[in-house]
Order: structure tokens, then sequence, then C-alpha cells
């Protein structure tokens, strides 16, 4: 569990939840991958912190990737797992929509993740039962500083 680092954990409350899941990328670290360059501002994941749309939960997910494996296909369904496991043990049971943020080779990772959440295939690629009834995603780009999202 020590992978996922709880940034910010709000009451339950009768507004909807929404998990934010930040993933790091190649050799990145669970903080100064999100860091602004502006001193005294808010890091990017941070800035999910406190909406009053919705009670947000912050997590980063740390993990590492340096390693003969940490980029082959069973190592990032290896590190998948095991962020679904980490993330559904903070879940408690609870169906909450996760909003995944990722740098570099962290899209990979959540990229298996949602295969492995979806279709649940085990090493041998033998079809399992997956863990969510509904997985959608969107993504979005900052390459020029503003947000854009894709389908």
């Amino acid at each position: 569990m020590d992978k996922l680092r709880v940034i910010n954990n709000p009451p339950e409350t009768e507004i909807q939840a929404v998990d934010v899941v930040a993933v790091h990328g190649v050799a990145g670290y669970k903080t100064s991958t999100w860091e602004s360059l502006d001193p005294g501002t808010i890091s990017y994941v941070e800035c999910f912190s406190g909406r009053s749309i919705v009670r947000v939960s912050v997590y980063e997910y740390h993990f590492i990737s340096k390693g003969a494996n940490a980029f082959t296909r069973l190592g990032l369904r290896a590190e998948a797992l095991e962020m679904l496991e980490a993330i559904s043990m903070l879940q408690g049971g609870k169906q909450t929509n996760i909003v995944f943020v990722r740098h570099d080779i962290g899209g990979l990772l959540i990229k298996e993740a949602l295969i492995q959440a979806a279709f649940g295939h085990d090493a041998d690629d033998q079809h399992n039962e997956g863990e969510l009834e509904n997985v959608e995603g969107k993504e979005y780009s900052s390459d020029d500083g503003d947000l854009k999202g894709d389908d």
C-alpha cells in the first residue's frame, strides 16, 4: 500500500465522489513529477483537491521504473495489477469514478490497468472476469499549457 500516497481524502458526503490517481513516468517520482515550475503555486495533482462540485480524493501512485522487467509486457501487467489492488483497497468496495493523470510511461501502465480491469486477462492471455463493469477513457493533454480533451 506504500505505493499509493494519499494527497487529499475528504469525509464522505452526499456529493458524488471522484478518485484522482496520478501515475508518473520513467525515472519519475511521485511528488516532483507534478510540481509546478512557478514557485508558490500548487502542483498539477493538488489542483484537483478541494473542488466543491464533487468530493475529490487524490492519490499518487509510485512504482520503480528501472530494471530489466520494468518495460516488458509482463512487467507492466504485474505493476498494473498491483496498482489496481492498491486502488481497490483504498476504495473499500465503493464504486467511485476514477480520473487517471499520467506522465510518460505512466500512460502505458494505466492503459494496461484499464485492460486488466475491463477484460481480466491472466499471464497466458486467458479471459477472466474483469474487475470493473464499465470502463471509459478520456485523455487530456497539456502540451501547450491548456488542457484539451481527446476521446
